[in-house]
């Protein structure tokens, strides 16, 4: 009987030391509890402390979360054995912000978190005034503020707060018909204002809204708003208008004077009849930016369009046998009623390849059926194989002066004869021959066509043999050229291009300073100053 006993007990205490054994083993994989910092991220596997084949949260392991500080327990299988451990999350990091300066008027109140901004942490903050500001006292106060987290952790911030004698939340209230307000219209209470940096440069004052203003009180710098209102309505005169069958006049046009603080519009209060011939009484209302309304009453005319369009720039035109013809170039044609007007060329009898004359028409039709057209002649002659004389280019510039000129003319007059005959009776091309201004004057006056090269060298001839002072000019370029003259018609040197532009600017005896006032002519006309004479200023 003992001896079964003490087999028991030996069976026993092998059973005992072989699950110490195995307890001790598996706890030896993984550690009891660990500590981190709150927000961190946790896995199964931070808590391996031995060699471990596999380790993962047990199935039924309870939820947790990092980012509240606090005390977990945890299951943990590593290698098929599950066993409780602890996760520690503490919070250890105070938070962080930045500083923010409040603006304020006397009387407003506000919070610890208004003076701070980008608040982060891991848990939940509080912001705290150390010492509550002075809400009521004028100037500029250092404020500092206490951020406290869920774990205690504490920071501290050093913000500012300007108590200003200017309202710096509400809008102020101008009236444009006041004019533009002094700075010290501004305060609350007396003090030291001025208008700082930008001021009133973002204020429209002829547009209503609300608009920044930059000031200095009391030497410290802010921003306040402006609203820009208007009480009084538009005051205008209208005077009769006389306008086109079925061709709708802007109401603005019916303007006469006007007297008003900001931005006004003009409708019609009804819609005129177009198709009315004859006089009609028409309402004309001015509104301007603030919503006041003025009506005053005028007379509109609506009469037939009874006028044909005017062709511009279609004149005789000589080629040598074999050369393209640019037809359309320069050539252009404006209706009284309808403006621009798309002009038709039946070149249909020309022969290019044929020594002769032939005719060439255009034609231009506005929307009432008036119909413009215009005859020119076309000569093809036969290939230039000599070189041009200075005699011949003369006998061709003198014929053209017979046909524009007369005795009586003044200089001036004479000048500005030559230099319509120039812009509107030669054809533009995109390129021409530049060594030689005689023979390119030439081209311009037999042919009819040319570049900016061209247009100079005929005006310089026109010029010269009408007895009228000038000087060739060009740009100063290394990229592209422009030629055009400077001429003297009694009264100093001016600008004088006869080249066609795009803007339809005419550039003809322009002063210096109309020249730099114009910046698309200015940029096409800069020059060596040091090489021509001085052009007059005005």
């Amino acid at each position: 009987m003992k001896k079964r006993i003490w087999i028991a007990a030996v069976l026993l205490l092998l059973v005992n030391l072989a699950v110490v054994a195995f307890v001790w083993y598996t706890f030896g994989k993984t550690h009891s509890s660990i500590t981190v910092e709150a927000g961190s991220k946790v896995g199964a596997e931070h808590f391996i402390k031995g060699k471990v084949e596999s380790i993962a949260f047990a199935e039924d392991c309870p939820a947790f979360d990092t980012n509240v500080p606090g005390k977990y327990e945890l299951k943990i299988t590593a290698d098929g054995f599950t066993r409780t451990c602890v996760l520690n999350v503490e919070d250890t990091t105070a938070p962080t912000a930045k500083a923010v300066p409040v603006y304020m008027s006397v009387g407003e109140v506000y919070e610890a978190d208004a003076f701070v901004t980008d608040i982060k942490d891991i848990t939940a903050v509080t912001a705290s005034f150390k010492e509550r500001p002075d809400f009521g006292g004028y100037g500029k106060q250092d404020v500092t503020i206490v951020l406290k987290d869920a774990a205690g952790n504490v920071t501290e911030i050093v913000s500012e707060l300007y108590v200003l004698k200017v309202k710096v939340h509400e809008n102020y209230v101008w009236d444009v018909t006041k004019g533009v307000p002094a700075p010290d219209w501004f305060l609350l209470k007396p003090g030291e204002i001025s208008y700082a940096g930008t001021g009133l440069a973002f204020v429209d004052f002829e547009q209503t809204g609300v608009y920044p203003v930059w000031l200095m009180v009391d030497g410290n710098r802010c921003v306040v708003n402006m609203e820009i209102t208007d009480s009084k309505v538009p005051e205008f005169t209208v005077q009769p208008v006389t306008g086109y069958l079925e061709h709708p006049v802007n109401a603005e046009a019916f303007k006469e004077t006007l007297t008003d603080h900001t931005k006004v519009t003009f409708a019609y209060k009804e819609e005129p009849d177009w198709t009315l011939e004859g006089e009609q009484e028409v309402v004309v209302v001015a509104k301007d930016s603030a919503g006041n309304e003025a009506e005053v009453p005028g007379i509109l005319t609506l009469i037939p369009d009874t006028e044909a369009p005017v062709i511009i720039g279609a004149g005789n035109i000589s080629v040598c046998l074999g050369e393209n013809v640019s037809y359309r170039t320069g050539v252009s044609a404006y209706d009284d009623c309808d403006g621009v007007v798309q002009v038709e060329i039946d070149n249909s009898a020309v022969d290019l390849t044929t020594l002769g004359t032939y005719h060439v028409i255009y034609t231009a039709t506005d929307e009432a059926g008036n119909v413009a057209t215009q005859d020119i002649k076309l000569t093809v002659m036969p290939e230039r194989n000599e070189a041009i004389t200075l005699e011949a280019m003369y006998a061709e510039a003198d014929k053209v002066l017979a046909e524009i000129i007369t005795e009586d003319m003044t200089d001036y007059e004479k000048a500005e004869a030559i230099y319509n005959w120039t812009r509107w009776k030669v054809g533009w091309i995109s390129d021409s021959q530049k060594e030689n201004w005689v023979e390119s004057a030439y081209d311009g006056f037999v042919y009819r066509k040319g570049d900016c090269y061209t247009y100079a060298s005929v005006a310089k001839a026109l010029l010269t043999r009408a007895g009228i002072p000038n000087v060739d000019i060009w740009r100063k370029s290394t990229t592209s050229s422009h030629y055009w003259n400077l001429v003297d018609t009694g009264e100093g040197w001016y600008h004088f291009d006869a080249t066609p532009r795009a803007d339809k600017t005419i550039v003809f005896m322009w002063s210096e300073n109309q020249l730099l006032a114009d910046e698309a002519v200015r940029r096409s006309h800069v020059y060596d100053h040091s090489l021509f004479p001085t052009v007059n200023a005005n």
